[in-house]
């Protein structure tokens, strides 16, 4: 009998301590109002320029991106042009493509930059390089098929 007694006290202990448990936690009652957002835009958390046309001068730190397949269509036009640091560009798999006798590069890196990303793409058919990043430091390149340019691909 004394251990029936002892196990309904310790039930009642235990029933006690979990109903002041569930009740330290507060209205469980939702605010008034519509909830607001809470989650952050893409271009909030990472602004992105799209390059449209070819012959583009990227001047700005950034990030940039391609819409869509370009092609050369003059023999003085170079593909991009980075004369900025801390640049991303990104192909968004789409292809960067120069013409038979054009005289510039698919991507340019102009003087020396620094923190320079260029990913996911082709690069094709440039007279000189693909991609010609002479005094760039701290590049990165990923993720590109750099192609049946003239002088070297990268």
């Amino acid at each position: 009998m004394k251990t029936k007694g002892r196990f309904a006290i310790l039930s009642a202990l235990v029933l006690v301590a979990s109903v002041q448990h569930t009740t330290a936690q507060g209205p469980l009652s939702p605010p008034p109002g519509a909830p607001a957002p809470t989650m952050k835009t893409l271009q909030q958390i990472e602004p992105r320029v799209p390059i449209t046309n070819i012959n583009t001068v990227i001047s700005a730190p950034g990030h940039y991106y391609l819409t869509g397949d370009l092609q050369q269509t003059s023999s003085a036009q170079t593909g991009i042009q980075i004369q900025s640091s801390d640049v991303t560009l990104d192909l968004m798999g789409f292809t960067l493509t120069g013409m038979a006798g054009g005289l510039q590069h698919g991507i340019a890196i102009d003087g020396a930059r620094t923190n320079i990303l260029v990913r996911n793409g082709t690069v094709r058919g440039w007279n000189f390089n693909g991609i010609a990043a002479f005094n760039g430091y701290r590049c990165q390149f990923q993720d590109l098929r750099i192609l049946q340019n003239g002088t070297t691909g990268l």
